[in-house]
């Protein structure tokens, strides 16, 4: 058989496995996707590249596409190369299509590399269609399709390998460029294949190489095409990972805030050797292991089982094996191990003694990484080429036709696809689209759309509106992305309170919630917000809101934005009336302020009976540095006396507790209106009751250096001091 036509066969063969593995996926392209979580996402993501792709004003590195009115909001793209493979997919079958076919391809593109690998190695035909099996029919390969683009394409970690080795076998400029380019998939697929794969392979090659064949590893050809690959790596991972390689202060606060997820996230040694949590059959045996996990209930990140089966035949291929390599590939294998138990061990959930990773986490780049669970994706590689050497092995030993042995190794295939098996039927979420969104691809007006419930704990509900706007295309006033900056995080979380009126909706929480429901048209309107959308279950695999839950943000919505312009039962959507947002006064040449409202409230901090609120909207007008504050005094009308003051960092967005939350100057946008909520005192300095005409004034001031910046304006009037006028009230 020519190696193209048996290729073919094992492609085939895989994609055979693949399609009754990972069923109903094959069944459903178009109306579903296989996972759930991320995996909405993920879809958005090949959408929005190809979007950018095509159209060569829209730019890779930022997106305004999500968390309007917010410019230029920086990208972190994951899975590159799947993303420029899914491109055509795209344009011509749509992005939730394109989608699963990445996922299946993934399964025969895996196990049909791994087979190369194998057979380059010298195992039988029959071992390396077992060794391809246990790599891309892993547990490790079925949790990660649930959701990551960028790990499920697991597919150029054997290609990097089977570069690497033909570079060693016979160095040439060709096979120099094969591994450069198989390199640039490794790490510009993801960061974790780049630290928790490549360089473990580097380093273990390196090292197996000195000493075993040194003088060969010495070769000037040899190490010149590895260092042309590893050039042309470290020029790709400058292009493709800038904010992490040469993060800045923003990007690395980001970073920092996952930091503590790293032995959270880490692999629990007794997890390589229990199925999936959803296991068909030893699920419901399994479920109290995996409760007792660091990472529990991300189910998701602890599955690593490798199975006992491969096990077996690596345990074999190191004993009886032929290949000359064994002690590399034990090596790698040692290392994924090693790497993917994270800084302290864990068996069992509890936790033993420290281990090296936690020296690693000091050195660059590891510190941007926080799942050490993913490299057991090296061990997992390494512990199908050993199985294939076992297996060969012990084929080699049995003296009947080869019928027998491709009994044995169906049987072998079989029996480690069903034991690593994440669940069966596979998960799957179906991607219908609402009539709204459906109705609004045509609707000629302009405006961005804010979706609730969205934020931190609504991940999923915001990943099905990311989605859905692959459909009607407008901008959305919020979203999720891979290591935000949490300027960009809590913008729709706090300055539009997404924080309340999202599950758990907690909107009597909020010191200042009446002064917000009165201002939000507005806040809204300045922005550029067109619809605001609220769904009882947004998505499939979506949390829902409990119908008391649901029916207080519909009513909070209600106050704010009067009756809704859609309702279905399921989907409300409230239409917002646009305003320009025009300057009425400047301080300093920095700020502007668009506007103001006084609310009277009879729902106040404190259980006052009635309580005022002034309201102000800001707008940057060039990037602001320093941490402003806003000083609300209360003066005596005719009179310079302040009788009481309201001082804060401007931005304050409300308290709660001990929590005070503060969008504070530093991170506004140029461009982007945002409000300030202030109780205005009800007592003076001394403790008595504010009564008589009162005149309301304000003034900006930097609290470090205490300098007032210059007030301006032909709307209001600025009183001798500076301050400037806003409104009177009587007693």
């Amino acid at each position: 058989m020519s190696r193209g036509r048996e290729l073919t066969l094992v492609s085939a063969l895989y994609l055979l496995l693949t399609a009754i593995l990972t069923y109903p996926t094959i069944t459903m392209l178009g109306t579903s996707i296989p996972g759930y979580g991320d995996a909405p996402r993920m879809v958005w993501d090949i959408w929005a590249f190809a979007t950018a792709i095509i159209d060569p004003q829209v730019p890779l590195s930022t997106t305004e596409l999500i968390f309007h009115p917010l410019p230029d909001v920086p990208t972190l793209w994951e899975g590159t190369p799947c993303l420029f493979l899914a491109v055509p997919l795209v344009l011509l079958l749509g992005p939730v299509v394109a989608y699963s076919l990445l996922f299946l391809s993934s399964f025969v593109l895996s196990g049909s590399i791994t087979y190369l690998l194998a057979r380059h190695l010298s195992a039988s035909r029959i071992a390396s269609f077992v060794a391809g099996g246990i790599f891309t029919f892993s547990g490790y390969h079925y949790a990660h399709g649930t959701g990551h683009m960028h790990l499920f394409s697991m597919q150029w970690l054997p290609l990097c390998l089977l570069c690497l080795l033909c570079l060693w076998d016979q160095p040439t400029l060709g096979r120099s460029l094969h591994l450069a380019a198989a390199m640039v998939f490794v790490v510009a697929q993801s960061p974790y294949y780049a630290l928790y794969f490549l360089l473990p392979v580097l380093v273990c090659f390196l090292v197996y190489q000195v000493c075993r064949h040194r003088a060969r590893l010495f070769r000037r050809r040899f190490l010149a095409g590895l260092v042309l690959a590893l050039g042309v790596v470290a020029a790709s991972a400058l292009l493709v990972y800038p904010r992490l390689i040469m993060a800045e202060e923003v990007t690395a606060e980001a970073l920092r805030r996952d930091i503590g997820d790293t032995e959270r996230f880490s692999a629990d040694l007794a997890a390589y050797l229990v199925p999936a949590y959803d296991h068909p059959v030893f699920g419901g045996l399994v479920a109290p292991v995996y409760r007792r996990f660091t990472g529990w209930p991300n189910q998701t990140e602890m599955t690593v089982y490798v199975g006992y089966a491969a096990l077996l035949l690596t345990g074999w291929g190191l004993a009886r094996g032929r290949g000359a390599d064994r002690t590399f590939w034990a090596l790698l294998a040692l290392v994924g191990l090693g790497l993917s138990l994270g800084p302290v061990l864990h068996v069992n959930g509890k936790p033993l003694v420290p281990l090296p990773y936690a020296v690693l986490q000091k050195l660059p780049l590891f510190w941007t990484v926080r799942a050490p669970s993913r490299a057991s994706v090296t061990l997992q590689l390494a512990v199908a080429v050993l199985a294939s050497y076992g297996l060969s092995d012990l084929l080699g030993r049995i003296r009947r036709g080869g019928n027998t042995r491709m009994a044995i190794g169906a049987i072998l295939v079989l029996c480690i696809s069903f034991e690593s098996l994440y669940s069966l039927p596979y998960p799957t979420s179906r991607t219908a689209v609402p009539t709204f969104y459906r109705q609004l691809s045509g609707d000629e007006k302009q405006g961005a759309i804010l979706e609730l419930p969205t934020g931190p704990g609504n991940r999923t509900s915001t990943a099905w509106y990311m989605l859905y706007q692959a459909y009607h295309g407008e901008e959305l006033a919020h979203g999720y992305l891979a290591r935000p900056h949490l300027s960009v995080d809590l913008f729709p979380h706090w300055v539009l309170r997404a924080r309340f009126l999202s599950p758990p909706v907690a909107l009597s929480e909020s010191d200042n919630w009446p002064a917000f429901e009165a201002a939000l048209a507005d806040l809204l309107a300045y922005n550029g917000v067109r619809y605001v959308v609220i769904q009882q279950r947004a998505g499939s695999s979506a949390a829902p809101y409990s119908d008391e839950q649901y029916r207080a943000a519909l009513d909070s919505l209600s106050r704010s934005l009067g009756r809704p312009s859609y309702d279905d039962g399921g989907l409300v959507a409230h239409e917002v009336t646009p305003r320009v947002a025009s300057p009425r006064a400047s301080f300093g040449g920095t700020l502007q302020l668009i506007d103001h409202e006084i609310v009277q409230a009879t729902s106040c901090p404190a259980g006052a009976s009635s309580c005022r609120f002034l309201v102000t909207f800001w707008r940057a007008n060039v990037p602001i540095e320093e941490k402003y504050g806003l000083y609300v005094l209360l003066v005596r009308r005719n009179r310079s006396r302040v009788l009481a003051a309201n001082p804060h960092t401007l931005g304050y967005q409300f308290s709660r507790g001990d929590e005070i939350a503060s969008y504070n100057t530093s991170w506004w946008e140029p461009g982007v209106v945002i409000a300030d909520y202030a109780l205005l005192p009800a007592t003076d300095s001394e403790g008595q009751p504010v009564t008589g005409p009162i005149d309301i004034k304000i003034r900006v001031r930097e609290p470090k250096t205490r300098v007032v910046l210059e007030a301006q304006s032909d709307h209001y009037a600025i009183d001798e001091h500076g301050r400037l006028l806003i409104e009177s009230y009587g007693p």
